[in-house]
């Protein structure tokens, strides 16, 4: 708690701007055996693959989120929340049908908190490892994330081994943007039947 009330001080001092994310799922998976949800340590999970899905541990992530959003949520430093850092069907045992209901429970228990503590809300996002998409198309990946109702601004965080992971110029990344991008986008995200981007959310 320490460490991040003295990175907010000086980013208030300075106007410079965070996205807050509450976990790294990916630092997750790699040192389960020192998660303090591993129920080895007391926690809700026997296993990763059910962070989505156990009650427990969602009790536990909404806990984490809404102290956040009291300590820090006042803080002019605070731009918007990823409230989950790439999100994974692999978090959900292989599934990603609860990637919706889990994005709106966390996001209205978020802004509930700020309106609460606050008196205002800031913009949300859940961030997504793009090449899932690809690698899973049999999933519903995109439209959980890109279309969501309660959340503010889409992100995906892209990779391609050779290029973005391992660039040797600046002119191949940029290449390889503009080849992944449009398959990314809200364009190829299902039909306006399951919704449609929605008009820039009003100040909150």
């Amino acid at each position: 708690m320490q460490l991040w009330d003295d990175l907010f001080a000086p980013c208030e001092r300075t106007d410079l701007r965070l996205l807050l994310t509450p976990f790294d799922t990916f630092r997750t998976w790699l040192k389960w055996d020192r998660h303090p949800y591993n129920a080895a340590r007391g926690g809700p999970l026997d296993r990763p693959s059910r962070m989505l899905l156990d009650s427990g541990a969602r009790a536990a992530i909404k806990a984490r989120l809404g102290f956040a959003a009291e300590r820090w949520g006042g803080s002019g430093a605070l731009f918007a929340r990823d409230l989950w850092n790439e999100i994974h069907p692999g978090h959900a045992e292989d599934t990603a049908d609860v990637f919706p209901e889990f994005i709106a429970d966390l996001s209205q228990h978020v802004r509930e908190v700020e309106q609460r503590v606050h008196g205002r809300s800031h913009l949300q996002t859940v961030s997504l490892f793009g090449p899932e998409i690809g690698w899973r198309p049999h999933l519903e990946l995109k439209a959980p994330l890109l279309r969501h109702p309660d959340l503010d601004v889409a992100t995906l965080h892209i990779y391609e081994h050779g290029t973005i992971d391992d660039p040797r110029n600046t002119v191949d990344p940029a290449l390889a943007m503009g080849r992944i991008t449009p398959g990314l986008t809200w364009r190829s995200a299902p039909p306006p039947g399951r919704g449609c981007p929605r008009p820039c959310p009003a100040p909150r």
